[in-house]
């Protein structure tokens, strides 16, 4: 009797082995192989005016906009901002890629997220992929992109937006749990939860784990 409780025991622990070392599997298969953790996301198509002027509809959203890259360099701080402009005066500064990695000046499609930035006061894009003439020049791996700022209150803030080379104020309303900034993947288990690519992940290290217990146990 004590043997068979022993056994159980020993079973059971193994299971729940398998599957906490599935979950790391899955976190790291994700982040080395820069996986998006949904299965896809069609971009909303959006210029940069149409942002600007009304923030709230596409606060969230992953977009595709078209515009020039250019720098800002503000005073009395290191280092210079990227922004995309549509050339009149409207522009949207990105969150990610640095100068050096851009094609600054030059024409592209930027795909994003419409985003806050840090301090939850100016519209940013967030960037995942930059297109010239049709070809891929900038990808943001996914420890970089997936950076999360849990807001746990709705709430409507007030923001800064650039508008005709001025800069704006725009009331956003920022829902329940919306994300924003974060920094790996491990640090935010529930958004790791609710990504399809993940849980399949998961599941699939945990069924070859216990399939492999199983096999090992008989023998």
């Amino acid at each position: 009797m004590a043997r068979r409780k022993s056994e159980v025991f020993a079973s059971v622990f193994a299971c729940l082995l398998v599957v906490i070392i599935g979950f790391f599997l899955a976190a790291y298969t994700v982040s080395a192989l820069n996986i998006p953790l949904s299965f896809t996301t069609t971009p909303v198509s959006a210029t940069i005016i149409e942002i600007l002027q009304n923030p709230d509809a596409y606060y969230g959203l992953i977009v595709s906009t078209e515009g020039y890259l250019t720098t800002v360099c503000p005073e009395n701080q290191i280092g210079c901002a990227v922004y995309i402009t549509d050339g009149q005066g409207n522009m949207i500064e990105t969150y990610g890629p640095s100068p050096v990695e851009l094609p600054i000046g030059e024409y592209v499609v930027v795909i994003g997220q419409v985003s806050l930035d840090k301090n939850l006061e100016k519209v940013i894009l967030n960037v995942q992929s930059v297109y010239q003439h049709g070809q891929l020049v900038y990808k943001r791996s996914t420890r970089d992109r997936d950076q999360v700022t849990v807001i746990t209150v709705t709430t409507t803030k007030t923001v800064t937006v650039t508008v005709g080379g001025t800069i704006t104020t725009k009331e956003i309303t920022l829902p329940t749990r919306s994300s924003v900034h974060k920094t790996n993947l491990l640090g935010d288990v529930p958004h790791l939860l609710t990504s399809p690519t993940f849980l399949v992940l998961w599941i699939a290290y945990s069924i070859v784990g216990l399939a492999i217990v199983s096999i090992l146990s008989k023998d």
